[in-house]
């Protein structure tokens, strides 16, 4: 695995142009300081992706700095994001990694689509959606987990699952903006205790076999992908929470994400039985080539996914109410309201408990 270089150089977030310059000008020298321009490619809740270039029409030579996030906590994996990077771009599904820098890392600029909360439309195409499908069927295929685990040793890290048990551990910080806010907030939501019996919950019924845990990107929320539309295909970056997990929790992920976004009653946004079943059977399609076996889909295996999507996205709701606090204390990002994400975290909170009973009551077919 050859080395990149990792320089000494702290990028400020909130005032990234000259960090960016002295990183850009160890790996680019031939750049002149005050000619070097930028441009948002995605601006999450927690990392940054801005376009650093000269020439805005040479997109060529566009490099990609991903700034990470320093005031939320949720439980990514900095010291593994190279080797998870490396790996995506062996693969072909993630860009060449050029450099790193303390908080970040510079990646070549791929061409393409990016996608940012507010407008989340796209997905609403299949044709989109089935190519989202190839990647995550290229990312769990076993040529993949094979070189996750014997040449990047991936499996050493974290997995979600371990992420997810930390999450419900942790109690929430003391003050959420202000003590009236948190007492509000606390009033509303489980107790640490009732989380934890919860998280049991939640993780035996994730974990109702399907396939076997297999290499996961972690983070499959559709502001981490790029799509391609001249040659139909998807790029994914952020790779800090990728790990060994269930292949179905990025699938659901996704589509939780593309389905609802920032919207704070999730009631109606879901896609239909009959597009996830289409998005399920390209995945399933595609992965069965990837592993050498023939083309065609077992219709009993594309239901058991279906049944199993349906009980992950109702628990993807309940995630929510606990990451709703870190997303309250962090620097404005959301209309200058960050009430915004409590709201939406007792929003997104109710719909579970009004439909926890119905996910209780799904069983995935033997």
């Amino acid at each position: 695995m050859a080395a990149i270089p990792v320089l000494d150089i702290t990028v400020d977030p909130k005032n990234y142009e000259e960090g960016l310059r002295d990183v850009l000008q160890t790996l680019r020298p031939a750049w002149k300081r005050d000619d070097i321009k930028f441009k948002y490619l995605t601006q999450g809740y927690v990392n940054h992706m801005l376009a650093c270039y000269i020439d805005e029409d040479n997109k060529d030579d566009w490099i990609v700095a991903r700034i990470f996030g320093t005031d939320l906590d949720f439980g990514q994996q900095r010291d593994v994001e190279i080797k998870n990077s490396k790996l995506f771009a062996e693969i072909g599904i993630g860009a060449p990694v050029y450099g790193a820098f303390k908080n970040g890392l510079l990646f070549k600029f791929i061409k393409g689509k990016t996608f940012f909360w507010t407008d989340l439309s796209a997905f609403r195409d299949i044709k989109v959606c089935k190519a989202v499908a190839r990647a995550f069927a290229k990312v769990h295929c076993k040529e993949t987990h094979k070189l996750a685990v014997e040449k990047y040793d991936i499996h050493k890290a974290k997995n979600m699952e371990d992420m997810i048990k930390e999450w419900f551990s942790k109690p929430f910080p003391e003050v959420i903006i202000d003590e009236e806010t948190t007492k509000w907030y606390t009033s509303q939501v489980p107790t640490l205790e009732e989380r934890q019996k919860e998280a049991k919950m939640l993780l035996e019924r994730f974990n109702l076999a399907i396939t076997p845990k297999t290499y996961c990107q972690g983070d499959a929320n559709p502001t981490n992908l790029i799509y391609d539309e001249e040659n139909d295909k998807v790029f994914l970056c952020d790779f800090e929470c990728a790990g060994i997990n269930q292949p179905i929790s990025d699938l659901v992920s996704f589509l939780g994400g593309a389905a609802s976004g920032m919207m704070p009653d999730p009631e109606g946004t879901e896609f239909s039985p009959e597009f996830k079943r289409e998005f399920l059977h390209e995945y399933l399609r595609e992965r069965n080539i990837l592993d050498g076996e023939p083309e065609e889909v077992d219709e009993m295996l594309l239901t058991k996914y279906l049944t199993q999507m349906d009980i992950m996205e109702l628990s993807w709701h309940y995630f929510w109410h606990l990451s709703a606090p870190m997303l309250a204390i962090a620097p404005a990002r959301h209309g200058n309201d960050n009430k915004f994400f409590l709201k939406m975290g007792i929003s997104r909170l109710e719909y579970f408990r009004k439909n926890r009973e119905r996910m209780m009551a799904i069983v995935v077919p033997e």
